[in-house]
């Protein structure tokens, strides 16, 4: 090594890493690969960590730094609602609930599956959910300083459905307090955005500044937020079960 500098030292070193890892599945207490809550029709709903007539709820787990609201905020509001539907009895529930969770929303397919799939993945679905940057602070610019307020952020949304999921929906909104935009986005975002009119969908959104930084921590994501958007959320589903599935679906798809 004598008479060598450091760079010249570093380069002639090789390192050779064998790794080795065994996973095994674990059955999850319903026995699906995906979390399934089941009900009494054969119609699913997606919920998404993105309903089919089944609902599907589904939500990215992949994020920048700590992603607290990117997407831990979504993670937290599934939870909320695996719980909430797992202690309603199977008789009691109209609908399949699946819960999903994408991988590689920031870097690979994430939910694009979905749409590639659709006339099989989708087949029986009555409603796809996105839960994606659900709850945030709310903030106040004055001069350079970017000030948090006691208030929860506003959500962009989206909905392809109906009039009646439409009254459905604002009216939750409005029971449990969810701000939201007051003209509707006329594309869905995150990743909604693959599968946003091959079914009926609905999300609620937020891009803060701290959004994909290693500012976006715990702080940022309001209790009461995912309370309200949870709450909501439930409430919608009760409602949509009450509906036909072609009664869920936008008129222009009838």
């Amino acid at each position: 090594m004598q008479g060598k500098t450091p760079l010249q030292i570093c380069c002639a070193i090789t390192v050779s890493i064998v790794f080795c890892s065994t996973v095994g599945a674990q059955e999850n207490p319903l026995g699906q690969p995906l979390l399934d809550a089941a009900g009494n029709i054969r119609e699913d709903a997606f919920i998404r960590i993105p309903l089919r007539a089944e609902d599907q709820k589904y939500a990215d787990i992949d994020g920048y730094f700590d992603s607290a609201s990117d997407n831990a905020s979504g993670v937290a509001v599934m939870m909320g609602l695996i719980k909430h539907f797992a202690q309603i009895p199977r008789s009691q529930r109209r609908r399949n609930l699946i819960f999903m969770s994408s991988l590689g929303h920031h870097s690979g397919p994430g939910a694009r599956w979905l749409h590639d799939e659709k006339d099989s993945a989708l087949a029986n679905t009555a409603m796809v959910i996105n839960l994606e940057h659900v709850a945030v602070v709310r903030t106040k610019y004055w001069g350079p300083s970017l000030r948090k307020m006691n208030a929860v952020s506003p959500m962009r949304w989206w909905l392809w459905g109906s009039e009646q999921l439409l009254d459905i929906v604002l009216d939750s909104f409005q029971n449990f307090n969810v701000a939201v935009t007051g003209d509707m986005e006329n594309r869905a975002s995150g990743e909604m955005g693959a599968v946003a009119r091959d079914i009926t969908s609905l999300q609620v959104i937020t891009s803060p500044e701290i959004k994909h930084t290693e500012q976006d921590t715990e702080e940022w994501v309001p209790m009461v937020g995912l309370e309200q958007i949870a709450r909501a959320y439930a409430k919608i589903i009760d409602g949509a079960n009450a509906l036909h599935i072609d009664e869920l679906r936008p008129a222009l798809s009838n």
